[in-house]
């Protein structure tokens, strides 16, 4: 795919308008500028959807014959434009596709994805190379093919296998495989849950040993019970009567524990009685007192009033003054009246004394009515536990336990109980026997099915003989493609894959002849195999962009090389696009000053507020 020209609004806080009208296009600039937005921005077209960048952006991008793609973002949704016109996601893909891979044989956006160099080098060093070449190895596999790699030959392996990969002939790739793990893990969880229950099951069951089957001890028993018929018959009878004597005897116990209680009774209430009648008079008597308590309070009230009035009256006429006014002075003889009212005041003293007796009486008949009403509510509550509990006894007396007649011939039943005891526990044993022989027998099975899934299970992980050997299968066209291009790509490299700890990246330099794991290469050597395999996923999904960043690690000798790459007949015919960038040291600007390529600079990126 030839990107024409890309146009990126408020991605990453940063936007800008670029003009490609060259393959190489050189972008060097400070860190923080916008060299990953430039990336993701490609990525978005790609149909990525980055989470760490604002909520609303535009990216659009103009390749091949004018074509224009474009993905916009709000907050809550993404929309999709081809030419302008807003599209359904399909309709995007597939003209993306369409354009991005020129007939190329990719039928997902994902195997589309702009990879960096920086990516695949830490990739590699984090041993995850095969997340990223996974999208684009091919379909190489069959359920046959996995079956010879398994490290069982049993042919419950085999089935567990079947089970969980696609039917023959249909192929499927690696993707497949861990599919089929997780299934497998998920059945060696429930097997293993399984027989956990199971053997529990069997640990509960301790039979003693047994010498027959259950059918002789069942035949026994029958004709034991047979043989004592007439002695079973009499020991029904004799539990019959013996359990009758014993419902006597508590009944008996009952009524002589009723009968207690009623002579308790009699003793508290001493011929005593609470009848309607009785609680009548007591009332009546209260609220007699009642009414005469409240009108002899009157009445004292009233004279002692009267009193206090005669006494203030008194006290003023033995003073020269007017009784009309305070401020006259009365000479006028008082004697007759102080004398009537003296005596008035020894008449109304008089009756205060006798409405206080009077009061003293009623209180006290109160006090009686109160103390009679208590002693009547106790009697009636004696009066109704006594007709509650003669009532019971009466119930029990009118219906006595019957006890049948004595049996004739009494005789021990405990013989009897303990042989058909011992049977019973006899028949148990062998059932329990014959269940856990059973339950082992399912433990057996479900053994043999648990290491057989975790031998399958170990075999698809990623370390796991199966996978390494799928793996080393599926890289075989892989490895065969990277020894045709290497060379060409960056002269004096070679590289390959091997199936070690999912896939280890091995390279011979031109310093170094022998095949090197990439943990042991320099850090330019590194970089110089990140390239390499960017060129392969590139092949692999043909959009014909390639980035390469990070290329101030990378020492004079290699940049020479890389440039010569960069300018050589073979990249043109094979990428329409190759951003190369880094930071903006001297040196690595001297170096790149001298090729054909648009170049991209800090002030060509605008960079905006997150506000």
């Amino acid at each position: 795919m030839k990107i024409k020209k890309l146009e990126v609004k408020n991605l990453n806080g940063r936007t800008f308008n670029v003009s490609i009208t060259n393959p190489i296009t050189v972008f060097l600039a400070p860190n923080g500028v916008g060299k990953t937005t430039l990336v993701t921005a490609l990525n978005i077209i790609f149909g990525d959807k980055p989470k760490n960048v604002l909520p609303e952006y535009a990216v659009q991008v103009t390749v091949n014959d004018g074509v224009k793609l474009g993905v916009k973002k709000t907050p809550s949704t993404y929309s999709y434009y081809v030419n302008g016109k807003k599209v359904t996601l399909e309709a995007y893909t597939k003209v993306l596709l369409d354009e991005a891979c020129e007939g190329g044989d990719v039928d997902s956006a994902e195997a589309l994805r702009v990879t960096t160099t920086s990516e695949l080098f830490n990739a590699a060093q984090s041993e995850s190379i095969m997340d990223y070449l996974l999208p684009h190895i091919g379909s190489a596999l069959d359920a046959d093919r996995v079956l010879g790699f398994s490290p069982s030959a049993s042919d419950l392996a085999e089935t567990e296998l079947r089970a969980v990969l696609p039917p023959m002939p249909e192929s499927f790739d690696l993707a497949e495989l861990d599919k089929a793990q997780k299934l497998l893990s998920i059945k060696r969880r429930e097997v293993n849950a399984e027989l956990k229950a199971i053997k529990t099951m069997a640990d509960r069951l301790r039979p003693n040993p047994v010498k027959r089957t259950l059918q002789e001890v069942e035949d026994e028993e029958k004709a034991f019970i047979l043989a004592h018929k007439d002695a079973t018959l009499m020991i029904q009878k004799q539990r019959e009567y013996e359990a009758a004597v014993k419902k006597a005897e508590e009944q008996k116990k009952v009524i002589a524990a009723y009968e207690e209680q009623l002579k308790e009774i009699d003793k508290l209430l001493d011929g005593r009685t609470a009848t309607d009648e009785m609680k009548q008079k007591i009332q009546e008597k209260k609220e007699l007192a009642q009414k005469s308590k409240t009108e002899h309070s009157n009445l004292l009230a009233t004279l002692s009033k009267d009193v206090s009035l005669i006494e203030t009256t008194l006290e003023n006429l033995d003073k020269p003054i007017c009784p009309i006014s305070g401020k006259l002075i009365c000479t006028t003889d008082k004697t007759g009246v102080k004398k009537e009212l003296q005596e008035s005041l020894l008449q109304n003293e008089a009756c205060v004394k006798k409405v206080r007796t009077a009061l003293e009486k009623d209180a006290g008949t109160l006090e009686k009515c109160i103390a009679n009403e208590r002693i009547w509510d106790e009697v009636n509550k004696l009066e109704n536990k006594r007709k509650t509990i003669a009532a019971s006894k009466e119930a029990f007396e009118k219906n006595p336990i019957e006890i049948p007649q004595k049996p004739a011939d009494v005789i021990d039943a405990s013989e009897y109980d303990e042989t058909i005891r011992k049977l019973k526990l006899e028949a148990q044993d062998i059932k329990d026997t014959e269940q856990k022989k059973e339950l082992e027998g399912k433990i057996g099975k479900l053994t043999e099915s648990a290491e057989t899934l975790d031998i399958l299970v170990k075999a698809l992980d990623s370390k796991g003989v199966i996978k390494a050997q799928c793996v080393d299968l599926c890289i075989q066209d892989i490895n065969t493609l990277l020894e045709d291009r290497a060379g060409q790509v960056m002269e004096g490299f070679s590289i390959c894959l091997r199936p070690e700890n999912g896939i280890t990246i091995y390279a011979k330099t031109p310093n170094n002849k022998e095949w090197t794991q990439h943990s042991f290469l320099s850090s330019g050597e590194k970089i110089v195999v990140a390239v390499l395999m960017m060129d392969l996923i590139n092949q692999m999904a043909p959009t014909g962009v390639m980035v390469i960043d990070n290329i101030e690690q990378l020492d004079r000798e290699t940049i020479e090389k890389l440039k010569a790459m960069l300018t050589s007949p073979e990249v043109a015919l094979w990428y329409h696009n190759v951003f190369v960038m880094g930071v903006d040291h001297k040196e690595i600007v001297d170096a790149f000053s001298d090729i054909d390529a648009i170049r991209i600079n800090d002030s060509d990126i605008k960079i905006e507020s997150a506000a």
